[in-house]
């Protein structure tokens, strides 16, 4: 298994459930207010990329 593979699922679970978490009736704003936080689109970084990607993301 690939590390990829292996991180696509970390991500993909942990995602799930903050969706859970937000979408909950008995959720706090509190709550609410971090899971948007924690799923939010990171932002592009190409000079980290090329200096950290590679390695990792290449066979």
């Amino acid at each position: 298994m690939t590390i990829l593979i292996k991180i696509d699922f970390m991500i993909r679970d942990f995602s799930k459930y903050v969706r859970k978490l937000y979408s909950k009736d008995s959720s706090t704003e509190k709550q609410m207010e971090m899971s948007l936080a924690m799923i939010q689109k990171p932002e592009k970084n190409p000079e980290r990329f090329k200096r950290d990607g590679p390695p990792m993301f290449m066979p």
